[in-house]
């Protein structure tokens, strides 16, 4: 409110609303803002210099069955997520609630089927221009809107004469090469499910130029995926439920993968909350930002443990947003921002 306070009858009203009385010509104070939707748990020091201590968190959309993918599409200034059970792809934009944006996302055929049909991730191209890891249609398309006409094309769906499980998560570096990885999450059966063509969940590269290869065949469920800043390093994630990890493979020039090695032991996290290793962003200095147990996990380029941000609900994935400034989180059924003192990569 920001009219001057002149009687004082007004001033027992203001107290009982909650609200501060100031000498006449000032302004009344702001309500308080709404509490955190979540905690912040700092394990180290460096937390704290990569995210403020009193930031809140907060709920910015809800009423999701299962929302996934969040991607920050800069060119509208709009945060893009799935909802991978209405199988709808959905943008919000600040001030204004969720609207569906590309129905059918990621299962086009009109035959019935179980498991998660809807996108699992999403990479801008360009304005209108995007890249969707579709379960129900076991490939990757570039979707291209226009106007009213879409336009669909399928950029790979088999590997070896063998059509994927469910590509899953995608990261592109700079060259174009898309790296992208193929548990059997969307299936109704899994690892057991009838229609599955694959023997193995792999972690794979596409060339902007060259064919398919297929990177690693040995993680159980390789989930989330991303390129370190230097793009030396690819961060994979396998959402094991006997073993949750985090590994890491160098890269050469020419995008091809070194040895696996473990980089972060989710053993260490048993009992500190619901979720498997998921979606995962990095920073501009290195850190990772990862889905896990009890929210996003920020572990450091070398593998530390800095600490959490702790959402009340599974989470799935995060991105950065608003020029990298705020970090955007898919629980289930909301979705949650946090300003942060770190820039993120938005690619």
């Amino acid at each position: 409110m920001k009219r001057c306070v002149a009687n004082l009858w007004w001033i027992g009203l203001y107290a009982g609303l909650g609200v501060t009385t100031m000498a006449a010509g000032a302004r009344v104070s702001k309500a308080p803002p709404p509490p955190s939707a979540g905690r912040l748990v700092a394990l180290a020091p460096a937390f704290d210099l990569l995210i403020a201590s009193n930031t809140p968190i907060e709920r910015v959309a809800e009423g999701f069955k299962s929302a996934t993918a969040p991607c920050w599409d800069s060119s509208e200034r709009q945060l893009l997520f799935s909802d991978i059970e209405s199988n709808r792809l959905y943008a919000w934009q600040s001030g204004a609630p969720a609207r569906v944006v590309l129905e059918m996302s990621g299962y086009t055929n009109y035959y019935p089927r179980g498991g998660a049909m809807g996108t699992s991730a999403i990479l801008v191209e360009s304005a209108r221009s995007w890249i969707l890891c579709q379960h129900g249609n076991r490939r990757i398309e570039r979707i291209e809107i226009r106007r009213d006409e879409t336009n669909r094309t399928v950029l790979v769906e088999y590997y070896r004469y063998s059509r994927f499980n469910s590509p899953h998560a995608a990261v592109m570096n700079r060259n174009g090469d898309l790296y992208f990885t193929d548990p059997p999450l969307g299936l109704e059966g899994l690892e057991r499910d009838s229609s599955r063509e694959l023997t193995y969940s792999g972690v794979y590269q596409l060339p902007r130029k060259g064919e398919l290869r297929l990177l690693d065949r040995e993680l159980a469920r390789p989930t989330g995926i991303a390129l370190s800043p230097s793009e030396k390093s690819l961060y994979v994630a396998d959402a094991n439920p006997q073993r949750p990890a985090w590994w890491a493979y160098e890269l050469g020039r020419d995008g091809s993968v070194g040895a696996r090695r473990l980089w972060f032991d989710g053993a260490s996290l048993s009992g500190q909350g619901r979720g498997l290793p998921g979606g995962m962003r990095t920073d501009q200095k290195g850190n990772v930002f990862a889905a896990g147990p009890g929210g996003i996990l920020v572990l450091s380029a070398s593998g530390q443990h800095l600490g959490t941000i702790e959402i009340p609900e599974p989470v799935s994935g995060c991105a950065w947003g608003d020029n990298g400034a705020r970090l955007y989180v898919t629980g289930a059924g909301a979705i949650y921002r946090i300003a942060t003192r770190t820039k993120g990569r938005i690619r």
